[in-house]
Protein backbone atom coordinates (compact mmCIF):
# COMPACT_ATOMS: atom_id res chain seq x y z
CA UNK A 1 0.00 0.00 0.00
CA UNK A 2 1.50 3.35 -1.15
CA UNK A 3 2.25 5.95 1.49
CA UNK A 4 2.02 9.13 -1.14
CA UNK A 5 -0.59 9.70 -3.55
CA UNK A 6 0.96 10.13 -6.97
CA UNK A 7 0.41 6.01 -7.66
CA UNK A 8 -2.89 6.42 -6.69
CA UNK A 9 -3.46 9.54 -9.11
CA UNK A 10 -1.16 7.23 -11.77
CA UNK A 11 -3.67 4.69 -11.45
CA UNK A 12 -6.80 7.03 -11.80
CA UNK A 13 -5.69 8.18 -14.91
CA UNK A 14 -5.73 4.55 -16.42
CA UNK A 15 -9.52 3.61 -15.02
CA UNK A 16 -10.62 6.97 -16.91
CA UNK A 17 -13.13 5.78 -19.20
CA UNK A 18 -12.10 7.35 -22.05
CA UNK A 19 -8.87 5.32 -21.73
CA UNK A 20 -8.82 1.83 -19.90
CA UNK A 21 -11.51 1.97 -17.20
CA UNK A 22 -15.14 2.75 -16.19
CA UNK A 23 -17.03 5.22 -14.40
CA UNK A 24 -17.81 2.46 -11.80
CA UNK A 25 -14.30 1.12 -12.04
CA UNK A 26 -13.16 4.51 -11.53
CA UNK A 27 -15.34 5.35 -8.52
CA UNK A 28 -14.86 1.79 -6.80
CA UNK A 29 -10.76 2.32 -7.32
CA UNK A 30 -11.43 5.89 -5.23
CA UNK A 31 -13.39 3.95 -2.66
CA UNK A 32 -10.74 1.01 -2.15
CA UNK A 33 -7.99 2.98 -2.61
CA UNK A 34 -9.10 5.37 0.61
CA UNK A 35 -10.81 2.44 2.40
CA UNK A 36 -7.74 0.76 2.50
CA UNK A 37 -5.20 3.32 2.96
CA UNK A 38 -6.04 4.36 6.70
CA UNK A 39 -2.72 7.00 6.52
CA UNK A 40 -4.56 9.26 3.33
CA UNK A 41 -8.21 7.80 3.59
CA UNK A 42 -10.23 11.15 1.98
CA UNK A 43 -7.11 12.90 0.70
CA UNK A 44 -6.12 10.29 -2.05
CA UNK A 45 -10.19 10.18 -2.59
CA UNK A 46 -10.02 13.58 -3.50
CA UNK A 47 -7.01 13.26 -5.09
CA UNK A 48 -8.37 10.35 -7.37
CA UNK A 49 -11.65 12.56 -7.92
CA UNK A 50 -9.06 15.41 -8.90
CA UNK A 51 -7.99 13.33 -11.87
CA UNK A 52 -12.29 12.89 -13.37
CA UNK A 53 -12.68 16.61 -12.86
CA UNK A 54 -9.66 17.24 -14.80
CA UNK A 55 -11.24 15.09 -17.18
CA UNK A 56 -14.67 15.58 -17.26
CA UNK A 57 -15.32 18.69 -15.44
CA UNK A 58 -18.89 20.17 -14.60
CA UNK A 59 -19.86 16.42 -16.53
CA UNK A 60 -18.37 14.93 -12.93
CA UNK A 61 -21.45 14.25 -11.30
CA UNK A 62 -23.13 12.87 -13.83
CA UNK A 63 -20.22 10.81 -15.31
CA UNK A 64 -19.25 9.24 -11.87
CA UNK A 65 -22.45 9.51 -10.16
CA UNK A 66 -21.13 7.21 -7.32
CA UNK A 67 -18.04 9.80 -6.14
CA UNK A 68 -19.60 10.82 -2.78
CA UNK A 69 -18.88 15.21 -2.59
CA UNK A 70 -18.37 14.98 1.26
CA UNK A 71 -15.24 12.61 1.16
CA UNK A 72 -14.27 14.80 -1.77
CA UNK A 73 -14.64 17.70 0.71
CA UNK A 74 -13.08 16.56 3.21
CA UNK A 75 -10.28 15.12 2.05
CA UNK A 76 -9.54 18.53 0.59
CA UNK A 77 -9.53 19.62 3.72
CA UNK A 78 -7.10 17.41 5.22
CA UNK A 79 -4.96 18.89 2.51
CA UNK A 80 -5.99 22.35 3.72
CA UNK A 81 -5.32 21.60 7.42
CA UNK A 82 -1.99 20.40 5.61
CA UNK A 83 -1.20 22.98 3.67
CA UNK A 84 -3.42 26.19 4.52
CA UNK A 85 -1.74 28.62 2.01
CA UNK A 86 -2.42 26.12 -0.92
CA UNK A 87 -4.13 28.42 -3.80
CA UNK A 88 -3.96 24.75 -5.83
CA UNK A 89 -6.26 23.72 -3.06
CA UNK A 90 -8.70 26.68 -2.34
CA UNK A 91 -9.52 26.23 -6.07
CA UNK A 92 -9.74 22.94 -6.08
CA UNK A 93 -12.27 23.18 -3.39
CA UNK A 94 -14.16 25.88 -5.44
CA UNK A 95 -14.17 23.88 -8.40
CA UNK A 96 -15.66 20.79 -6.69
CA UNK A 97 -18.19 22.70 -4.51
CA UNK A 98 -18.79 24.48 -7.85
CA UNK A 99 -19.81 20.93 -9.92
CA UNK A 100 -21.27 19.78 -7.03
CA UNK A 101 -23.63 23.25 -6.29
CA UNK A 102 -22.43 23.76 -2.74
CA UNK A 103 -22.74 27.30 -2.70
CA UNK A 104 -21.49 27.15 1.10
CA UNK A 105 -18.38 25.42 0.69
CA UNK A 106 -17.75 27.88 -2.87
CA UNK A 107 -18.14 30.71 -0.81
CA UNK A 108 -15.67 29.90 1.75
CA UNK A 109 -13.44 28.69 -1.01
CA UNK A 110 -13.59 31.57 -3.29
CA UNK A 111 -13.25 33.85 0.04
CA UNK A 112 -9.78 32.76 0.36
CA UNK A 113 -9.00 33.63 -3.55
CA UNK A 114 -8.31 36.20 -6.03
CA UNK A 115 -10.33 37.25 -9.52
CA UNK A 116 -6.71 37.07 -10.57
CA UNK A 117 -6.44 33.04 -11.86
CA UNK A 118 -2.88 31.94 -12.47
CA UNK A 119 -1.70 29.72 -15.46
CA UNK A 120 -0.89 26.69 -12.80
CA UNK A 121 -4.41 26.29 -11.88
CA UNK A 122 -6.39 27.34 -14.57
CA UNK A 123 -7.14 23.62 -15.93
CA UNK A 124 -9.03 23.34 -13.01
CA UNK A 125 -11.64 25.73 -14.55
CA UNK A 126 -10.51 24.51 -18.57
CA UNK A 127 -11.32 28.61 -18.76
CA UNK A 128 -10.84 31.90 -16.87
CA UNK A 129 -14.58 32.26 -17.71
CA UNK A 130 -15.52 29.03 -15.67
CA UNK A 131 -13.64 30.85 -12.91
CA UNK A 132 -15.02 34.14 -12.87
CA UNK A 133 -18.63 32.59 -13.07
CA UNK A 134 -18.17 30.04 -10.14
CA UNK A 135 -16.97 32.96 -8.79
CA UNK A 136 -19.70 35.01 -9.36
CA UNK A 137 -22.13 32.73 -8.53
CA UNK A 138 -20.22 31.54 -5.10
CA UNK A 139 -19.64 35.37 -3.83
CA UNK A 140 -23.43 36.56 -5.15
CA UNK A 141 -26.16 37.92 -1.97
CA UNK A 142 -27.38 34.55 -0.64
CA UNK A 143 -30.74 35.68 -1.09
CA UNK A 144 -30.32 35.38 -4.49
CA UNK A 145 -30.93 31.85 -7.10
CA UNK A 146 -28.04 29.81 -5.90
CA UNK A 147 -28.03 28.38 -9.60
CA UNK A 148 -26.88 29.90 -12.62
CA UNK A 149 -29.23 29.78 -15.72
CA UNK A 150 -27.15 29.77 -18.27
CA UNK A 151 -25.66 26.12 -19.70
CA UNK A 152 -22.52 28.55 -20.90
CA UNK A 153 -20.26 28.00 -17.68
CA UNK A 154 -19.51 24.68 -18.78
Amino acid sequence: MPKFDDAYVSMANYLLPRWQGSPEEFTDFAEKSANDNKALGNVVYARIAAVGLLADGDKLPQVYPDLEWERIRKGLLEIDKQFPDSTRTHHLLARFAWVFRDKDTAREAQARLTDHIDTDVVNFWWTPYNFLAARKWALQDPAAPTRVESASHR
